[in-house]
């Protein structure tokens, strides 16, 4: 008898491995990535976007939509990143950016944000277009967002996506 029971329950632990096997990735499952310790929201553009907070990073296809994809920063990516805003001053600038007086572009891509958080600062900066380029926040600001851009465009997460169709004037 306790041949039997021990026979049933290798079949159950073996069908139970079986079926386990055979189950498809839930959405909730993600690859393993290094801990997000400087967590960015980058905004620019129309549909580019970075959000370390939901590991997601969108790319803007212009005439073919947007997709976004799951994308994490590399530990020394996201420190490189935190000593150029230690660097530009990013968690002393004012919260918003203010747009040149008298003068509208359209389409416009407006509102664009920068959110860092790191450890106890947490500080995000919005500015809208058109910007006055002799702003030093402003000046600030768009240095360290496209210095985050080129290490998401460097990514291979990012190079495996399509490239944009058409263009925005």
């Amino acid at each position: 008898m306790q041949r039997g029971y021990f026979q049933q329950i290798v079949w159950v632990v073996m069908m139970m491995l079986a079926a386990g096997g055979c189950n498809p990735p839930t959405e909730t499952e993600t690859p393993e990535h290094n801990p997000q310790l400087v967590q960015i929201h980058l905004q620019t553009g129309f549909l580019d976007e970075l959000n370390t907070f939901e590991g997601t990073m969108t790319k803007d296809l212009v005439m073919d939509g947007s997709i976004t994809v799951s994308f994490w920063l590399s530990t020394p990516a996201q420190d490189s990143i935190l000593e150029r805003a230690e660097q530009l001053s990013f968690f002393g600038l004012p919260d918003t950016i203010p747009v040149l007086d008298g003068v509208a572009i359209q389409p416009d891509p407006s509102p664009d944000m920068l959110r860092i958080r790191a450890w106890d600062r947490d500080h995000t900066v919005v500015w809208s277009y058109p910007v006055d380029q002799m702003n030093t926040h402003a000046a600030a600001v768009f240095e360290l967002s496209e210095f985050i851009m080129e290490i998401v465009r460097q990514s291979p997460v990012y190079r495996s996506l399509p490239e944009p169709r058409g263009g925005r004037l």
